[in-house]
């Protein structure tokens, strides 16, 4: 380690005497060890988030001066607490200033002619640190720059101070280096040139192997930025100390990276945004757009738009993806503004108090694109424009203030700029989906009802009046015949008793989905020794780290459940066909509605889809049939395809609803064909809201819940419905499973089903990589486990017993209540057994016998199954004793409430007597026990202050505050 830190130090020493070079240690380590990142099996590309501190400074009327950079830099600094940084002090998550080109500047710094300004356009390259690996890049880029016919006016190196950045910065720095660029006039603008260019150029240098990447290249802005703390940017890049460094706008940005790596490429500002929050709906963003591309015009792009392909990084961020597609959509022709609200568009559907003709736009960008959804504060500019905006919900702050000097500074948070209070002329700060916007060159300071006057009229509302047709809510009416029975069928897809009566039942009678305990002890579905629903091996994803939950409740306007089938609008070119969708308030579909759908809306194909295969031939066999048949329909003009399992029997074993449609969306996306058309199941397989979630994230617009119906019927049949007339109980089937889902996407703090739909938010438990990666691209699974063949061997045992057991039983299932012949659990009558009477007789021996008997039975979960790698054991006189160990363990946070007097009390005691500390949670605790051995000695304060007093506080040896919880989001502690 030492001969490394003196190697270390010898390069910092070299890049000293050559300042006009950016020279560090060898790049092939973290080359490589980007590469082992990618091998990993724990992290994934797409767990890149950031939640960061951004803002801006601007002269109201485009005067450019050295000192709003140097504003934007005491800007930087005082964000650096919202930066983040790892265990190198040194070196931080990110930081960076977007700036207008410098004119005079580089015609001090530069030894070639530069044309007028405005002429040229400056490429900002983070390029190979190896010389020949650069210069070979370098002239890649420059022969696809003479191919796009630009004149290479010369190369600039950008001076940087190696000792202004930690270790872990430079042990990875790039060499940074500004192209400079001009060209004769044609027929395309000069941004869609540069553009043009750029993608070229990333494509090509990915292609070959070189680590390239273009910070800016632009006639207007430029971006300096690099994996660095806040206040390490200007003393890193000297340029930005110059006197002659002008500009009337500056966007700074200080990155903390939430469960990420950071790296160069990933500092911010991009080209076009500085984002504070996270995107929660990034994947079904990404597959919207992906699909979208295949028939988008391109306007201004239209001549170009095969080279710019793909529209998003697929190796970026959360932020660098919204940088990407908002970029794009304003080189092809939309105005800054608009194109924003296109992408974070306000709550249209429940709002009340919403501008009609707001409503009437936001309605139209939902059908052409997923909304970005999730905590943002977008701080933005094109170089003449610069504004911020916020989410539907706000979940972000935003303060700004406009001086008497005609200075404009927004950002995260009061106090960034020192300005005396008799220099204020007006202060305020954004809410929910507003928007600030300032134009440099007229001078014009917009307010959110301004901007949204100005930019988001049009002919929307009239489009929409013709074009959307309403299929609105339907009467029930029965189709089965009294007293028939659907066992069989039920037998057929897998369903238990308890579907029937835990779920089912409950959800009939109520219209909400039914609560458990926290607990659950039965194994996890691959280590269940009875076939399980595919549904089961995917694990839903919640709001962690900084996003907060949607209160769905106390929200309700915020939130929506519309739904849009039809093929993709583009957004690209504003026209009535945009609008030619057929609109529904909930993804859950009435079978009234299916029958309208299927008989054939003018203008909308329906092809049903069997999702069935023949075991001869095999579940493989089946799903190329599958897929083919969806190709087949779509190119025959389909535009609705319902993908049904009603042919399932005894000799056609039903495809899995999850499998057939994740399998069959991403098979789509892959030909080219996805956007052409909108997925509904009709499956009798599906009864949780967790199977209604899964499909609904993996691409179904709209789910017929075919088999729940009949359950529901039945039900009526046998008296089952307490009063509630079977009219009664479907509505309240119609309305739980609807209410379901919203329950679950706010967790992730997700507004609208639109955004949900496509996202993915699970990971796979027990599935082999292989299989996910083919019918379910890009969802996690980490330990591996079940192949295709594997999966068709249980469905095919499924069906067997189905075949074999009596017409009129199911199975009794046992997932939340103990059955003899159910699924195992560890805590069963033997275990609780040899517990109670451990404790009630003070048998140690028993108790040894009760663990045993828990830890020696069949593997629940994966704990179960970990073990030690053989590995040369530690001396145990070097390892600390015990005592000082368990000092360090601190207890979950449970309240008193969620596990009894008893319980509380023994945890509190146990962790005093050992020197640890338990965790109060968020109920608060009994005033006796304060500062006795049964305090507990951390204590909680949630968003109520349930329980909080002084004696409470007082008594506190920590104190945690809770900001906001995924399982709690306004209906108690529930989870997925």
């Amino acid at each position: 380690m030492r001969q490394q830190q003196n190697n270390a130090e010898q390069v910092r020493q070299q890049g000293n005497e050559n300042p006009e070079s950016a020279v560090a240690p060898n790049r092939k380590r973290a080359g490589q060890s980007t590469g082992a990142m990618k091998k990993a099996t724990l992290w994934r590309p797409e767990f890149e988030r950031d939640a960061c501190g951004t803002g801006f400074i601007a002269h109201l009327n485009g005067m450019r001066s050295h000192a709003i950079i140097k504003d934007a830099l005491e800007i930087l600094v005082r964000l650096a607490h919202r930066g983040g940084t790892g265990s190198d002090p040194d070196t931080g998550d990110g930081a960076g200033v977007l700036l207008q080109l410098p004119d005079a500047f580089f015609r001090k710094h530069t030894d070639f002619v530069l044309p007028e300004e405005g002429q040229y356009a400056v490429g900002m390259f983070f390029l190979p640190l190896e010389e020949e690996n650069a210069r070979l890049a370098q002239a890649g880029i420059e022969a696809i720059a003479t191919e796009e016919a630009f004149s290479l006016i010369g190369w600039r190196t950008v001076p940087t101070n190696l000792h202004a950045c930690g270790y872990g910065a430079w042990s990875s720095v790039p060499s940074v280096r500004q192209l400079f660029l001009s060209w004769e006039e044609n027929d395309l603008p000069a941004d869609v040139r540069l553009f043009v260019l750029r993608k070229r150029i990333e494509k090509a240098m990915k292609e070959q192997g070189y680590e390239a990447y273009i910070p800016s290249l632009s006639n207007k802005t430029i971006v300096y930025k690099g994996m660095m703390q806040a206040w390490q940017v200007s003393d890193f890049f000297p340029d930005l100390l110059d006197e002659d460094f002008v500009s009337a706008i500056a966007l700074v940005h200080s990155r903390y990276s939430t469960n990420t790596f950071p790296n160069w490429e990933r500092a911010q500002p991009f080209r076009m945004v500085g984002h504070n929050g996270e995107i929660n709906t990034l994947k079904g963003c990404e597959h919207a757009v992906l699909a979208a591309a295949a028939a988008m015009d391109g306007g201004r792009l239209k001549k170009r738009f095969a080279d710019i392909l793909p529209i998003l990084d697929t190796d970026g961020s959360d932020s660098t993806k919204f940088d990407n597609l908002l970029e794009f959509l304003v080189v092809a022709g939309r105005s800054l503004p608009q194109a924003l609200f296109m992408m974070m568009p306000g709550p249209w559907s429940k709002d009340p108090t919403m501008d009609e003709n707001q409503r009437e736009f936001f309605r139209y960008a939902a059908c052409l694109m997923t909304p970005w959804d999730g905590p943002a504060a977008m701080c933005f500019t094109d170089g003449r424009q610069v504004g911020a905006v916020l989410d539907r919900n706000g979940l972000r702050p935003a303060r700004w203030v406009l001086t008497k000097s005609n200075l404009l500074v927004l950002a995260s948070e009061s106090g960034v700029v020192d300005i005396a209070p008799a220099d204020v002329v007006r202060r305020g700060r954004l809410g929910p989906n507003q928007m600030l916007l300032l134009d440099t060159e007229t001078g014009a300071l917009l307010e959110d009802q301004q901007i949204k006057d100005q930019y988001l009229d049009g002919p929307w509302k009239q489009w929409l009046k013709e074009q959307v047709i309403e299929l609105g809510e339907a009467r029930y009416e029965r189709k089965n015949a009294p007293g028939e029975n659907p066992t069989k069928q039920q037998n057929i897809f897998g369903w238990t008793y308890e579907d029937r009566m835990l779920t089912v039942l409950p959800i009939a009678q109520t219209g909400l989905d039914p609560v458990g305990a926290m607990g659950y002890d039965a194994p996890i579905a691959v280590l269940s020794e009875r076939p399980q629903p595919l549904f089961h091996y995917f694990k839903q994803l919640f709001a962690q780290v900084t996003n907060p939950p949607i209160d769905a409740i106390q929200e309700e306007c915020v939130v929506g459940m519309d739904v849009f089938l039809g093929p993709n609008g583009d957004p690209t070119l504003d026209q009535p066909d945009n609008c030619r969708k057929i609109h529904l308030s909930s993804p859950i579909l009435q079978t009234a509605n299916l029958e309208r759908l299927l008989s054939g809306i003018p203008g909308f194909g329906a092809a049903q889809l069997d999702m069935v295969f023949d075991p001869k031939l095999g579940l493989e066999a089946g799903l190329d049939a599958f897929f083919a048949a969806a190709e087949r329909a779509i190119r025959h003009g389909a535009s609705i395809l319902v993908l049904t399992d009603r042919l399932a029997s005894e000799t056609l074993v039903p495809i899995p609803s999850l499998l057939a449609t994740a399998g069959v969306h991403h098979h789509l996306i892959r030909k080219g064909l996805r956007g052409g058309c909108s997925l509904i199941v009709d499956s009798y397989e599906p009864r949780e809201v967790h199977h209604v979630a899964c499909l609904v994230g993996y691409g179904a617009k709209g789910i017929h819940l075919r088999g729940v119906h009949e359950a529901v019927e039945a039900l009526c049949d046998e008296g089952h419905l307490d009063g509630v007339t079977l009219e009664e109980a479907m509505e309240h089937v119609y309305h739980g499973y609807d209410h379901g889902i919203l329950k679950v996407m706010s967790k992730m703090g997700i507004s609208c089903v639109d955004g949900y739909h496509n996202a993915q938010i699970f990971e796979a438990l027990g599935l082999s990589e292989e299989l996910v990666d083919r019918f379910f691209t890009g969802t996690v699974t980490r330990v591996g486990g079940m192949s295709l063949e594997d999966l068709e061997q249980e469905i095919l045992r499924r069906h067997k017993e189905a075949l074999e057991s009596p017409v009129n039983e199911l199975p009794s299932g046992g997932r939340f209540q103990y059955k003899r012949d159910g699924e195992h659990h560890v805590y069963n009558p033997e275990t609780i057994h040899l517990l109670q009477t451990a404790v009630r007789t003070g048998d140690y021996a028993l108790f040894q016998e009760y663990i045993k008997s828990i830890e020696g039975e069949a593997p629940v979960s994966l704990r179960n199954l970990l073990g030690f790698t053989k590995c040369a054991p530690i001396p145990v006189e070097e390892v600390e004793p015990v005592e000082k160990i368990v000092r360090r363990f601190k207890t979950g946070a449970m309240s008193y409430g969620s596990i009894s007097k008893e319980a509380h009390e023994c945890i509190a005691l146990a962790m005093n007597q050992l020197g640890g500390k338990s965790n109060s949670g968020e109920g608060g605790e009994a005033q006796e026990r304060l500062f006795t051995d049964r305090n507990s000695a951390i204590k909680q304060i949630a968003s109520g202050r349930f329980g909080v007093t002084g004696p409470y506080l007082a008594s506190a040896k920590e104190i945690q505050i809770k900001m906001a919880q995924g399982a709690k989001p306004g209906e108690g502690g529930q989870l997925p």
